[in-house]
């Protein structure tokens, strides 16, 4: 009980520092600059999600269902080794290709940095090591932050990227620091080609459903920017990150979930009355920010509380549409993921058709749209679940 507040603790710190800061970090940027950092982070983030695919998934499966032998821990570490080969060698091509692109090695090692930082908290999840991932995701998350903060109130002029690239490098070093177990985690001892094979074909397997996250959380934003421009990119960024805070919040309750899921501890409607009692939450997190949007933001901003109850929503339907997922993963039946998948890309392919035919005039209208066909996917994956639990 006592490691669950901790985690609680540090995970909403985190939801709450990133509130504090944001006030300061957008007005250091300023409405373009902070449009460009958005526009920018969303691709770094694109190619940080091909350099893992689904490691961090495979690896908590594997975690929560092991009987920690020593055999077994052998084998798991082999398991964790193979996917971290995986994603250092998917990072280097990431990295070139990224650098051929935008000419920014900055961008390219962060890749690198942070690609391995997902793979290493979810190892340290996986080991019910919950607080020093949440730890470690307060420092990645808050760092870059406060950094270009800290340097704007010195007069000093340097671009985002090379701040955000210096914290990064801070970040990396500490967590190596903190954790004297870390080396040992990446050795390479005992690593054949099978293990490597194994984790690539399990890597691609579950990699859909990522791609799918990425495109509603990071997608929207490439589109907003390349279609309506940076500033327009900015108050819709801004909302977003506003939001962000509700899925830092749900996250410390689905990590839990999550390994109940995969030790098959937990059924459907227990799902849905958690993700049930968050709704009354999203409200209010919703009226809160409304009240005090003026108080911290400029008014160049304020178009932002149009949008904001749309993307809270978003945050809510991407968490439960992650939920289902584990459950369709954990499942004994390999069409659940198939079905899951597909139920998922069949509304984000009507959503894309309707903006490609019909298009948006507005970033209101694009974040209702959003809205409602990522509320229809989730939906129909959690009557196909309920389904299924009802005919065993």
């Amino acid at each position: 009980m006592k490691e669950k507040i901790k985690y609680l603790t540090l995970s909403y710190g985190t939801a709450a520092l990133q509130f504090l800061l944001l006030p300061p970090f957008v007005s250091a940027l300023g409405k373009n600059g902070y449009g460009q950092y958005s526009y920018y982070l969303s691709i770094i983030t694109w190619f940080c999600f091909f350099s893992t695919l689904g490691s961090p998934t495979k690896i908590r499966k594997i975690a929560a269902a092991i009987i920690y032998s020593d055999a077994d821990y052998l084998n798991y570490k082999k398991k964790i080794s193979a996917a971290v080969f995986f994603v250092s060698i998917l990072s280097s091509f990431s990295c070139l290709v990224f650098y051929s692109l935008f000419d920014s090695f900055i961008g390219s090692v962060y890749i690198v940095l942070y690609s391995i930082f997902i793979i290493y908290s979810s190892y340290l999840i996986s080991n019910d090591k919950v607080i020093y991932s949440a730890f470690f995701s307060l420092l990645i998350t808050v760092l870059p932050i406060a950094s270009v903060i800290f340097l704007d109130a010195l007069f000093i002029n340097a671009e985002w990227s090379l701040r955000f690239f210096a914290s990064s490098i801070l970040i990396f070093f500490i967590f190596i620091s903190f954790d004297k177990v870390f080396f040992d985690f990446f050795k390479f001892s005992n690593l054949n080609a099978s293990d490597l094979v194994e984790t690539a074909k399990e890597n691609f397997k579950l990699a859909p459903n990522g791609i799918y996250d990425k495109i509603v959380s990071q997608g929207d934003k490439v589109y907003v920017g390349a279609f309506f421009g940076v500033e327009t990119l900015a108050i819709y960024a801004l909302g977003a990150q506003l939001s962000n805070i509700l899925y830092i919040t749900m996250k410390a309750f689905t990590v839990y979930m999550e390994t109940k899921i995969y030790r098959k501890k937990i059924k459907i409607m227990e799902v849905c009355m958690l993700f049930g009692g968050a709704l009354p939450f999203v409200f209010v997190l919703y009226y809160i920010i409304s009240k005090l949007f003026p108080f911290l933001f400029s008014d160049e901003f304020y178009d932002v509380i149009s949008i904001l109850i749309f993307q809270l929503m978003v945050v809510l339907f991407r968490v439960f549409s992650n939920v289902l997922f584990s459950y369709d993963y954990a499942s004994e039946y390999s069409f659940s993921v198939l079905r899951n998948m597909f139920v998922q890309y069949f509304f984000l392919f009507t959503f894309c058709i309707l903006l490609f035919f019909n298009g948006v005039d507005t970033i209101y209208q694009f974040s209702f749209y959003l809205m409602i066909f990522c509320s229809f996917g989730v939906l129909v994956n959690f009557c196909f679940c309920f389904y299924r639990e009802r005919m065993r």
